[in-house]
């Protein structure tokens, strides 16, 4: 498990005293980490820890090279040859490792190779093909959709960049949900996560969402910010 976290630092973002909110949605006097400035954000780091079934027990953290000093919103792939490929926000590249267990192997890479990219919250994995992929959140209010990279391991050690279909939307901000006649519209669709069948073949796509249309935070959303929405997905592959 690859994850961020501030080291034992217990402050809140933006501000040291406590935010409470309700019903799953931080109360609107609590500054959001994009209304603070980067010298504000605290210092965080991404590490891992190893487990033999998701039951644990995990293994004492490893932090590994970080390329800033918060958070990446990385997402990370381990290859059956146990490489690795984490992917960060666009802005800030990625992470490449020959063996996930040495950190000595790790080398970080500026945004080159992911600067075709746009959006946040990538999920990044390796398709029985041999192609790693990338989906992302378009990453503000007014993008609640997504896009789709694509990458071979020998484009990607040859400094290549991400391929993609002219920033064709891989979901896009209208949802039809089982047994309701009317589509919604999504305000946000964000986080999104493939899954994957046990040949590895992409079979639905997750999303946390928010209903309401449109919506300018913190003024005019719903209370109830977000819940999961699970979608089909079928021969999305075949543009490539």
């Amino acid at each position: 498990m690859f994850f961020t976290s501030n080291h034992g630092d217990s402050r809140i973002p933006c501000t040291n005293s406590s935010c409470i909110g309700h019903n799953g949605t931080s109360a609107t006097s609590c500054p959001t980490d994009l209304q603070c400035n980067f010298t504000e954000k605290l210092v965080t780091h991404l590490s891992y820890t190893p487990a033999n079934s998701p039951e644990g027990p995990w293994s004492t953290p490893v932090p590994v090279p970080s390329l800033v000093s918060w958070d990446t919103n990385a997402a990370c792939s381990i290859a059956n040859d146990s490489s690795l490929l984490c992917v960060g926000r666009p802005a800030i590249g990625m992470l490449t490792a020959t063996d996930w267990r040495n950190i000595s192997t790790y080398t970080e890479w500026d945004n080159t190779a992911t600067s075709t990219m746009l959006g946040e919250d990538p999920m990044v994995w390796l398709d029985t093909r041999g192609t790693y992929h990338v989906v992302t959140h378009g990453g503000d209010w007014n993008s609640p959709f997504g896009f789709h990279y694509w990458i071979t391991p020998t484009e990607l050690a040859s400094g290549k960049r991400f391929k993609y279909n002219n920033h064709i939307r891989f979901y896009r901000e209208i949802a039809q949900v089982k047994n309701q006649s009317k589509a919604q519209h999504l305000s946000r669709r964000e986080r999104p996560h493939v899954v994957l069948g046990k040949d590895g073949t992409p079979i639905a796509l997750s999303t946390a969402v928010t209903v309401g249309w449109p919506c300018d935070w913190p003024d005019s959303c719903p209370e109830d910010y977000c819940y999961t929405h699970v979608q089909p997905v079928h021969g999305w592959l075949e543009h490539m």
